[in-house]
């Protein structure tokens, strides 16, 4: 099939459901490791009921240190959780794009996971992306800030254009990722040049595969975390439940868009996938 969106979303989940044993084996590490450090975190730290009954902090009191405390504590169990997710996201983002791109290498699922230069090359590049699509947004969005607060209409009409240049820009650049998954020397400036006059398609790939799981993962887990709570009331054992599920949506979400990049990358034309 031609290179186009349609084809891509349709490869990309023919793909999953024909390798949804090793989709499950390479998503579990991943899955099991944030969902034990996010319930311990916010269990240990920022307490049950920033979870279950989530309800904005208080402003700190300069005059009161003891005020700040809670807002560290969430602040804190953000951070570890964000690190967390990214190292998780890096080993299973790396290992499904050779496993797309390359196929089993003879290896066993713990040798794909394990950590080394691939994945911090990944994440370095995607740190990267994030920045520079960062960059361009701030910039776009300050004359769109000063004419949004003069004519609102227009600035709304602004603010969705800042949309469509910052995702132009994301897709552009996203083949960097797995380039650096398959020991690819495509840097930036080559993923921009590979996808000329692919802005829209890349740009579809970078937002749209796993929009379906995700809305998946909406239905099922508010419904779900409501009756449970409501059955059982909170708990750690429910709370790790419910993140288990959520991370299981989460990274098969993860696994659609690597796949559709994946399909992306081999049909654009780089370079021969390495061994």
């Amino acid at each position: 099939m031609p290179l186009n969106l349609t084809s891509v979303m349709l490869n990309t989940y023919r793909f999953l459901w024909e390798s949804r044993g090793d989709l499950w084996a390479y998503a579990l590490l991943p899955v099991v490791l944030v969902a034990l450090v996010k319930t311990l975190s916010f269990w240990g730290l920022a307490g049950l009921e920033t979870f279950f009954d989530p309800q904005p902090l208080p402003a700190p009191d300069p005059s009161d240190p003891q005020s700040a405390i809670p807002v560290l504590k969430l602040g804190a169990v953000t951070i570890l959780n964000m690190g967390v997710s990214l190292v998780a996201y890096a080993l299973f983002a790396v290992a499904w794009h050779r496993r797309f791109l390359v196929g089993n290498e003879g290896q066993t699922v713990g040798a794909a996971m394990r950590w080394g230069r691939r994945q911090s090359r990944f994440i370095l590049r995607f740190l990267g992306l994030i920045v520079i699509v960062a960059l361009v947004g701030s910039l776009v969005s300050i004359p769109v800030a000063v004419i949004g607060t003069s004519v609102p209409i227009v600035g709304l009409l602004a603010f969705f254009a800042i949309f469509i240049v910052v995702g132009h820009v994301y897709g552009r650049f996203l083949l960097v990722l797995p380039a650096a998954a398959m020991d690819d020397p495509i840097g930036f400036g080559e993923s921009a040049k590979l996808t000329t006059g692919r802005s829209w398609l890349m740009f579809g790939i970078g937002i749209l595969p796993p929009v379906p799981v995700l809305l998946a993962m909406v239905i099922v887990l508010g419904p779900l975390s409501d009756a449970l709570a409501g059955l059982i009331g909170p708990s750690v054992s429910l709370l790790l439940v419910l993140i288990l599920v959520e991370q299981t949506f989460t990274f098969a979400g993860v696994a659609a868009g690597v796949t559709a990049l994946s399909i992306a990358y081999h049909e654009i034309g780089a370079t021969p996938a390495s061994t």
